[in-house]
Protein backbone atom coordinates (compact mmCIF):
# COMPACT_ATOMS: atom_id res chain seq x y z
CA UNK A 1 0.00 0.00 0.00
CA UNK A 2 3.03 2.43 1.00
CA UNK A 3 4.43 1.84 -2.30
CA UNK A 4 1.28 2.55 -4.43
CA UNK A 5 0.96 6.14 -2.66
CA UNK A 6 4.21 6.54 -3.31
CA UNK A 7 4.06 6.03 -6.84
CA UNK A 8 0.79 7.97 -7.09
CA UNK A 9 2.97 11.21 -5.24
CA UNK A 10 5.54 10.68 -7.33
CA UNK A 11 3.65 10.67 -10.92
CA UNK A 12 1.64 13.60 -9.55
CA UNK A 13 5.15 15.60 -8.53
CA UNK A 14 6.68 14.19 -12.19
CA UNK A 15 3.43 15.52 -13.99
CA UNK A 16 3.67 19.06 -11.89
CA UNK A 17 7.13 19.65 -13.04
CA UNK A 18 6.81 18.99 -16.74
CA UNK A 19 3.73 20.74 -16.88
CA UNK A 20 6.18 23.91 -14.80
CA UNK A 21 8.89 22.92 -17.89
CA UNK A 22 6.04 22.92 -20.63
CA UNK A 23 4.04 25.46 -19.10
CA UNK A 24 5.93 27.80 -17.16
CA UNK A 25 3.42 30.85 -17.05
CA UNK A 26 0.53 28.73 -16.15
CA UNK A 27 -1.74 29.78 -13.61
CA UNK A 28 -2.21 27.47 -10.25
CA UNK A 29 -5.35 26.30 -10.35
CA UNK A 30 -7.60 24.46 -7.77
CA UNK A 31 -10.13 22.42 -9.16
CA UNK A 32 -13.98 22.66 -8.04
CA UNK A 33 -16.48 19.78 -8.18
CA UNK A 34 -20.38 20.71 -9.02
CA UNK A 35 -22.22 22.16 -6.27
CA UNK A 36 -25.33 23.35 -4.67
CA UNK A 37 -25.05 26.52 -2.61
CA UNK A 38 -26.97 29.29 -0.91
CA UNK A 39 -25.29 32.33 -2.55
CA UNK A 40 -25.76 35.79 -1.21
CA UNK A 41 -25.52 37.37 2.41
CA UNK A 42 -26.04 33.90 4.06
CA UNK A 43 -24.86 35.52 7.29
CA UNK A 44 -27.54 38.20 7.23
CA UNK A 45 -23.99 40.30 8.06
CA UNK A 46 -25.14 43.87 8.51
CA UNK A 47 -21.92 44.81 6.51
CA UNK A 48 -23.11 43.36 3.52
CA UNK A 49 -24.47 44.99 0.20
CA UNK A 50 -28.03 45.37 -1.02
CA UNK A 51 -27.14 43.36 -3.96
CA UNK A 52 -26.48 40.20 -2.03
CA UNK A 53 -30.06 39.90 -0.71
CA UNK A 54 -32.31 38.07 -1.30
CA UNK A 55 -30.31 35.13 -0.45
CA UNK A 56 -30.85 32.51 -3.49
CA UNK A 57 -29.56 28.90 -4.53
CA UNK A 58 -27.11 28.03 -6.97
CA UNK A 59 -26.44 24.66 -8.64
CA UNK A 60 -23.02 24.79 -10.45
CA UNK A 61 -23.43 21.89 -12.56
CA UNK A 62 -19.84 21.20 -13.92
CA UNK A 63 -16.26 21.16 -12.84
CA UNK A 64 -14.12 24.26 -12.98
CA UNK A 65 -10.71 25.35 -12.07
CA UNK A 66 -9.96 28.88 -10.54
CA UNK A 67 -6.99 30.71 -9.58
CA UNK A 68 -5.64 29.97 -6.19
CA UNK A 69 -4.56 33.77 -6.31
CA UNK A 70 -5.08 36.97 -8.59
CA UNK A 71 -3.25 37.18 -11.63
CA UNK A 72 0.30 38.57 -10.90
CA UNK A 73 2.02 41.53 -12.99
CA UNK A 74 4.80 38.90 -14.16
CA UNK A 75 2.47 37.00 -15.42
CA UNK A 76 0.28 39.73 -17.24
CA UNK A 77 3.44 41.13 -18.36
CA UNK A 78 4.91 37.89 -20.06
CA UNK A 79 0.78 38.51 -22.40
CA UNK A 80 2.15 41.97 -22.87
CA UNK A 81 5.79 41.37 -24.19
CA UNK A 82 3.87 38.57 -26.41
CA UNK A 83 1.30 40.77 -27.79
CA UNK A 84 2.75 44.11 -27.92
CA UNK A 85 0.60 45.25 -25.55
CA UNK A 86 1.85 48.51 -22.94
CA UNK A 87 2.32 46.91 -19.70
CA UNK A 88 0.51 48.71 -16.98
CA UNK A 89 1.76 50.58 -14.13
CA UNK A 90 2.37 49.70 -10.28
CA UNK A 91 1.12 53.11 -9.05
CA UNK A 92 4.58 52.27 -6.83
CA UNK A 93 3.27 49.61 -5.53
CA UNK A 94 6.00 47.24 -7.03
CA UNK A 95 5.84 44.39 -9.64
CA UNK A 96 6.48 40.84 -10.25
CA UNK A 97 3.98 38.42 -7.90
CA UNK A 98 2.01 41.29 -6.96
CA UNK A 99 -1.56 41.41 -7.97
CA UNK A 100 -1.91 43.39 -11.46
CA UNK A 101 -3.70 46.58 -11.30
CA UNK A 102 -5.74 49.40 -13.59
CA UNK A 103 -6.86 46.17 -16.11
CA UNK A 104 -9.81 46.67 -18.01
CA UNK A 105 -12.30 44.19 -18.57
CA UNK A 106 -11.10 44.03 -21.95
CA UNK A 107 -7.36 43.47 -20.64
CA UNK A 108 -8.38 40.48 -18.72
CA UNK A 109 -10.11 38.94 -21.19
CA UNK A 110 -7.23 39.37 -23.99
CA UNK A 111 -5.39 37.77 -21.19
CA UNK A 112 -7.43 34.94 -20.73
CA UNK A 113 -7.19 34.38 -24.73
CA UNK A 114 -3.54 34.43 -24.31
CA UNK A 115 -3.11 31.90 -21.95
CA UNK A 116 -4.95 29.87 -23.72
CA UNK A 117 -3.57 29.55 -26.66
CA UNK A 118 -0.23 29.18 -25.00
CA UNK A 119 -1.70 26.58 -23.42
CA UNK A 120 -3.24 24.78 -26.59
CA UNK A 121 -6.36 25.89 -26.20
CA UNK A 122 -9.38 27.22 -27.98
CA UNK A 123 -9.91 30.47 -26.30
CA UNK A 124 -12.93 32.01 -24.60
CA UNK A 125 -13.68 35.24 -25.99
CA UNK A 126 -14.60 36.16 -29.42
CA UNK A 127 -13.25 39.72 -30.49
CA UNK A 128 -16.62 41.07 -29.20
CA UNK A 129 -16.37 39.76 -26.04
CA UNK A 130 -18.70 37.02 -26.26
CA UNK A 131 -18.32 33.19 -25.04
CA UNK A 132 -17.27 30.94 -27.54
CA UNK A 133 -16.95 26.76 -27.77
CA UNK A 134 -13.88 24.96 -29.14
CA UNK A 135 -14.78 25.50 -32.69
CA UNK A 136 -15.00 29.83 -32.05
CA UNK A 137 -19.40 29.37 -32.31
CA UNK A 138 -20.56 31.98 -29.85
CA UNK A 139 -22.25 30.30 -26.55
CA UNK A 140 -23.95 31.23 -23.87
CA UNK A 141 -23.44 28.10 -21.90
CA UNK A 142 -19.95 28.31 -20.14
CA UNK A 143 -19.48 24.60 -20.07
CA UNK A 144 -18.66 24.49 -23.32
CA UNK A 145 -15.99 27.45 -23.41
CA UNK A 146 -12.74 25.65 -23.77
CA UNK A 147 -10.43 28.19 -22.96
CA UNK A 148 -9.45 30.67 -19.74
CA UNK A 149 -11.85 33.08 -18.33
CA UNK A 150 -12.69 34.95 -16.18
CA UNK A 151 -14.71 33.96 -13.38
CA UNK A 152 -18.53 33.79 -12.82
CA UNK A 153 -19.62 35.05 -10.04
CA UNK A 154 -21.70 32.36 -8.72
CA UNK A 155 -17.68 30.59 -8.92
CA UNK A 156 -16.13 32.74 -7.31
CA UNK A 157 -18.64 33.09 -4.48
CA UNK A 158 -18.29 29.17 -3.86
CA UNK A 159 -15.07 28.93 -4.38
CA UNK A 160 -14.45 31.02 -1.64
CA UNK A 161 -16.89 29.62 0.66
CA UNK A 162 -15.16 26.40 0.50
CA UNK A 163 -11.85 28.38 0.32
CA UNK A 164 -10.62 26.02 4.17
CA UNK A 165 -10.56 23.15 1.35
CA UNK A 166 -8.91 23.56 -1.46
CA UNK A 167 -6.36 26.15 -1.09
CA UNK A 168 -8.46 29.12 -2.73
CA UNK A 169 -7.18 32.17 -1.78
CA UNK A 170 -10.35 34.24 -1.19
CA UNK A 171 -10.74 37.98 -1.37
CA UNK A 172 -14.21 39.83 -0.76
CA UNK A 173 -14.58 41.90 -4.03
CA UNK A 174 -14.33 45.40 -3.13
CA UNK A 175 -10.89 44.34 -1.67
CA UNK A 176 -9.89 42.84 -4.71
CA UNK A 177 -7.45 44.87 -7.19
CA UNK A 178 -6.72 42.27 -9.05
CA UNK A 179 -8.48 39.37 -11.87
CA UNK A 180 -8.52 35.52 -11.37
CA UNK A 181 -8.77 33.20 -14.06
CA UNK A 182 -11.18 30.34 -13.90
CA UNK A 183 -11.69 27.47 -16.69
CA UNK A 184 -14.36 24.52 -17.29
CA UNK A 185 -12.74 20.90 -16.75
CA UNK A 186 -13.35 18.25 -19.36
CA UNK A 187 -11.36 15.65 -18.07
CA UNK A 188 -12.28 13.17 -15.84
CA UNK A 189 -16.43 13.64 -15.89
CA UNK A 190 -17.89 12.88 -12.13
CA UNK A 191 -20.90 10.45 -11.56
Amino acid sequence: MKLKKMWKMSIGILGLVCATLLFPLSPRTVIVEPSVFEMGNTRNDPEGYSWEIPVFTVELTYRFEIGIYTVTFEEFDAYCEASGKEKKGDEGWGRANRPVISVSWWDAAGYCNWLSLTEGVAPAYDSEGNFVDREGAQTNDITVVEGYRLPTSAEWEYAAHVSNRGGFHPARFHETIGFRIARTVFSEKTE
